[in-house]
């Protein structure tokens, strides 16, 4: 009896069931084990629902986000055809029309394709004597070039063209004769200019402003009113770094001369010991070079017998640039 009991005796422990079941353990510690293992994973398993709806919440607001920048959002499947304005007819027709193929134009007529054609004798009548400095076949290869370009490198083309035709090879000798004495002149006139900007005598050097019209306003409907155009007579002296101006409206033929006189006077009474002075100006024949200019300059020596020489100097027709009278100019405009 007694070890009937303890075989049936759940608490009883006699080291048969724990040698041979490593795993035993009494009734009621496997209920309580069991209701703590599902209790557990019902724990788990409500956690891992709830992660999982956060998750797809957040991957929605993702979607989202990405739709409005653009990253990804629904794929268009309307129907509607794409724009393609490759296959317009106006820009078909532009296509064939730069390279020089066969086309309809906007009129419906029908344009052949471009061709070498000689329209004229070239060996006898034509200026530039290209069909002596060009083949044939460089021709040839010349043309099928340019029309495989395109219009913005077809400009280039064009250039490199007008290359093989200088102006030099066009010039006579007696032509290259009198632009190469201009080009000495030039440069002489600049060297002359430099030498007396470094010297030590007074260089005074004038031109005439662009006309400026008086009052001045920006409004459109101003512009067609009466206005009083006023010249201005700028001159810079080089030694004491000053500026003279004369201003004055209306233009006769003796204004600018009297301007210059003024100015002249000007800078005498500012600097009575100066004895010399070199005037520099632009070789325009009706403001400086002529015998207007020139009879005011010896009447004012005449009556400023201190002065006791003047130089007139005059730059080369197309190369007077008196950059210190421009700067003045462009700083008075800029003013107005």
């Amino acid at each position: 009896m007694e070890e009937s009991d303890a075989n049936n005796d759940p608490y009883s422990f006699d080291g048969y069931d724990s040698d041979v079941d490593k795993e035993y353990l009494p009734l009621d510690l496997e209920e309580r084990n069991e209701d703590s293992i599902s209790t557990s994973a019902g724990d788990t398993q409500e956690e891992t629902v709830e992660e999982s709806v956060g998750r797809q919440a957040e991957v929605n607001l993702n979607e989202r986000a990405n739709t409005k920048k653009g990253v990804m959002g629904p794929v268009n499947r309307s129907r509607k055809r794409k724009r393609d304005s490759n296959t317009w007819a106006c820009n078909v027709r532009k296509k064939k029309h730069n390279n020089g193929e066969e086309y309809i134009s906007s009129r419906k007529k029908l344009v052949s394709p471009n061709k070498i054609e000689n329209s004229k004798d070239c060996l006898r009548k034509c200026h530039y004597k290209c069909s002596q400095k060009i083949s044939g076949t460089e021709r040839k290869e010349m043309f099928r070039e340019y029309y495989a370009r395109k219009i913005s490198q077809k400009k280039l083309g064009v250039m490199h063209v007008n290359k093989l035709c200088t102006e030099e090879d066009r010039l006579t000798d007696e032509d290259k004769g009198h632009y190469q004495n201009h080009i000495l002149e030039k440069n002489a006139a600049r060297e002359e200019r430099q030498k007396d900007r470094e010297g030590k005598t007074a260089v005074l050097t004038f031109d005439l402003q662009n006309v400026l019209t008086c009052p001045k306003a920006d409004i459109s409907k101003f512009f067609y009113k009466s206005k009083l155009s006023v010249y201005n007579l700028t001159a810079h002296l080089s030694i004491f770094k000053q500026v003279y101006c004369d201003l004055w409206s209306g233009r006769k033929s003796s204004d600018l001369a009297s301007a210059l006189y003024k100015i002249l006077q000007n800078v005498i009474e500012d600097h009575p010991n100066l004895e010399e002075t070199i005037l520099w100006s632009d070789s325009c024949v009706p403001q400086n070079r002529n015998s207007i200019m020139s009879f005011a300059v010896q009447s004012f020596l005449k009556l400023h017998p201190n002065l006791r020489k003047i130089t007139m100097t005059y730059f080369t027709p197309g190369h007077s640039r008196v950059q210190e009278v421009e700067s003045v100019h462009s700083s008075t405009e800029r003013v107005l």
